[in-house]
This record gives C-alpha cells, sequence and structure tokens, in this order.
C-alpha cells in the first residue's frame, strides 16, 4: 500500500483570524517505509498526521491511498475509505480528543 498526499492546505479560522497549518504539502510513503515527521510548534505536524488519518478534510490538495483519491470520495463512501484502505483510523477510547472520523467511529492514529 502506498500513501500519497500532494498540494495540502488547510486553514484554521477563528473569527476574522486564519492560521495557514499546511501550506501545499506533500508526502509519498510505502507500505514498507518508517518514517519520523519532525517540526517546530505550530508548523503542522499534527494537522498533516490528522488529514493523512481521515479525521480532517483539507481545504486543497489530494491524499492518494493505492493512487485511489479519498479526498474526493463523498457522502458515506469516504468514512469507510479511510478507515477501510488507509488503516489508520481504528476505533478506540483513548483518543485524547472529540474528533471523530468521516465513518464516525472514535479514532486514533496507529502508533
Amino acid at each position: 500500500m502506498a500513501l500519497e498526499a500532494a498540494g495540502l492546505y488547510h486553514i484554521y479560522r477563528q473569527g476574522q483570524v486564519e492560521t495557514v497549518a499546511l501550506r501545499g504539502a506533500d508526502l509519498i510513503l510505502s507500505s514498507t517505509s518508517w518514517t519520523s515527521l519532525m517540526g517546530p510548534s505550530g508548523s503542522g505536524k499534527s494537522t498533516l498526521l490528522h488529514v493523512l488519518a481521515g479525521l480532517l478534510e483539507p481545504r486543497g490538495g489530494s491524499v492518494l491511498i493505492d493512487a485511489e483519491d479519498l479526498t474526493r470520495l463523498g457522502g458515506g463512501d469516504a468514512g469507510s475509505a479511510w478507515c477501510s484502505r488507509a488503516a489508520t483510523c481504528i476505533r478506540c477510547s483513548g483518543w485524547p480528543t472529540t474528533s471523530r472520523c468521516r465513518c464516525g467511529s472514535t479514532a486514533s492514529l496507529a502508533a
């Protein structure tokens, strides 16, 4: 399985204040790779992981799993695709926020 993120953008809005968390992020991972994500506080690491896991929809760009663009799926198909194809959305009770996966289950990133 290969995961590819291309041109990911995400902007948080609070009132009239906008914070750009991802600005054109690109990433390619193969199923046999080990990857570390490092950067200073506020650089978008958690936002990137949330987008890749399907917990957060990007404002732009795409996430592909085995060449299937999961960001373009509509309706209930998106949630089941994130959970079954990406295998990063799992049911758990230890997620520290109220974030929910697109499939509706409480979710966590695989360790």
